[in-house]
């Protein structure tokens, strides 16, 4: 699917010399934004099967981006009036909206924390916090113990052909799995680790005084 987006870079990185022929400033702006932007989606959908191929890519990007930045230094200094300078001055206060609309978002989501006493980030946290609303605990027990059973009716090499198919990123999420119920749910049962992690309730136990 991220072929899609592929195809759609090369004509935003075209349009700015399009538009903005005489301005090279222009350019460079719009292009690192547009470069930033697919490698920020890029970097969170980690889209290509090869985990390598995902991390050359970004890298490739990155370097492209940072050839684009050095360009700005063959560029002649802004003047007070223009063009040039109205989109700089645009684009900064556009920039700075953004940073503190973010920033205020912040100090609310700090606030609701204040006021709900309650620790974020959790399931009974508001959706917007979260990004997404938290699936309800009895409803995903019930689910895991329904799969549990479904897993233990199945032989050991039908599982295991069925895990054999599976991509990298998902054999890696299913470790990952186990080890966060090992640590969170079974209490520290290392039989079923796959990595380090550290138990939340290592943070809440209260130390008995002797």
């Amino acid at each position: 699917w991220f072929g899609v987006p592929l195809l759609m870079r090369g004509p935003l990185i075209s349009l700015p010399i399009v538009f903005a022929t005489d301005y090279a400033g222009i350019q460079t702006v719009w292009v690192t934004v547009i470069l930033l932007s697919f490698l920020a989606c890029q970097a969170l959908a980690w889209p290509w099967k090869v985990p390598l191929l995902n991390a050359l890519d970004c890298w490739m990007s990155f370097c492209i981006m940072v050839l684009v930045a050095g360009s700005a230094l063959y560029l002649e200094p802004v003047e007070e009036e223009g063009v040039t300078a109205a989109f700089v001055s645009a684009f900064s206060t556009g920039v700075m909206v953004l940073i503190f609309s973010s920033i205020g978002l912040m100090i609310l989501m700090a606030l609701s924390g204040l006021v709900r006493r309650a620790a974020l980030g959790g399931g009974e946290e508001y959706a917007f916090i979260n990004l997404g609303r938290t699936p309800d605990s009895e409803q995903v027990s019930v689910k895991l113990k329904e799969m549990a059973e479904l897993l233990g009716q199945m032989e050991l090499p039908e599982l295991e052909k069925a895990l054999d198919t599976l991509a990298v990123f998902d054999t890696r999420r299913i470790t990952s799995f186990m080890t966060m119920l090992s640590a969170e749910v079974l209490y520290e049962q290392a039989d079923f680790k796959y990595g380090t992690r550290v138990s939340s309730q290592s943070f809440s136990q209260i130390p008995v005084k002797k």
